[in-house]
């Protein structure tokens, strides 16, 4: 018994978190058993969930849009090549998503009684998705970076890898409780940082390094480059000519920036510390991102195995 082919396209169907996007082969012939044959295929720039976790959502929109009975549906779930390799074909039991076993197309195809359809070419296929609202896109942030006065570095905050960790403590402990909390870390930093000799210094291997040269050559490659993606400036880092180590810490200050914002750091107190006691007038320091756009995260191309 040859089943007739009622839908052979992409729909859209309310989920939570936003709707899923998928490709229905809805085949059906009155009185058989299954009546109905439901191939769901993921397909490139589904914005919503899968049609794995998006199951139940899946079921009620069939049950509401196409009339089709749970209890005598055969339902398959395709994962194409270049998404899943190799491709696979699943039998789902519409009650329960959970239920799962793996077949094959020409299975379904027996079921049928014919060579299913096609999905249409990848170009043909993405145009679909996206004409229903579909794809998925990022903002593209990246640091910005400026020459920052090695001087007007924020003050350490909580130096927890430290060699003097215990200091700083002591030196928090000792702080007046009336001062509100900014004005006891400003304190508190200056005094930490007033105290440490060059021995204490010579302590921490994050001091172990030519960070004069580092900075400089920082910032020569922000003025060489201007605004660029932070790769580009670790690629430029790379060919400065620096010994195997302070190359790695010039590299760091771009691939794993000194941030800093709202008069604090939000990442690398402690490379900070050793730049403040290179002699360093300037480094490059990121003070804030830039939003670049939105870039697009569809990340695989529909080929065959649907």
């Amino acid at each position: 018994m040859t089943y007739s082919l009622l839908h052979n396209g992409l729909i859209k169907a309310p989920c939570w978190g936003g709707p899923a996007i998928c490709w229905l082969r809805h085949y059906r012939q009155p009185g058989a058993s299954p009546e109905s044959v439901v191939v769901l295929t993921e397909v490139p720039g589904n914005p919503g969930r899968s049609i794995g976790n998006a199951h139940e959502n899946l079921t009620v929109f069939l049950e509401n849009e196409f009339g089709v009975r749970l209890d005598s549906l055969a339902l398959f779930h395709v994962w194409p090549a270049d998404f899943s390799d190799p491709p696979t074909w699943t039998a789902i039991d519409p009650q329960n998503g959970e239920a799962t076993e793996d077949t094959t197309r020409a299975a379904v195809e027996r079921i049928v009684g014919e060579a299913l359809s096609d999905l249409p070419a990848h170009d043909v296929l993405y145009a679909g998705v996206l004409a229903l609202g579909g794809g998925n896109w990022q903002e593209h942030i990246r640091p910005l970076f400026e020459a920052f006065p090695v001087d007007q570095l924020p003050v350490p905050h909580n130096p927890a890898g430290c060699a003097h960790i215990d200091r700083f403590r002591r030196i928090r402990a000792s702080v007046a409780p009336e001062l509100d909390r900014s004005e006891a870390d400003q304190l508190v930093g200056r005094r930490f940082l007033e105290s440490l000799s060059d021995a204490d210094r010579a302590r921490c291997w994050r001091h172990d390094a030519d960070w004069s040269s580092i900075a400089n050559a920082s910032v020569e490659i922000l003025n060489r480059l201007g605004r660029c993606d932070p790769e580009e400036y670790a690629d430029a880092a790379e060919s400065m000519g620096l010994e195997d180590q302070d190359e790695r810490w010039l590299v760091s200050l771009f691939a794993d920036p000194i941030f800093i914002g709202g008069g604090g750091y939000t990442n690398g107190q402690h490379r900070a510390c050793a730049l403040r006691f290179s002699g360093a007038a300037r480094a490059a320091i990121a003070i804030d991102d830039e939003v670049l756009g939105k870039v697009c995260t569809d990340w695989w191309t529909y080929t065959d195995g649907g």
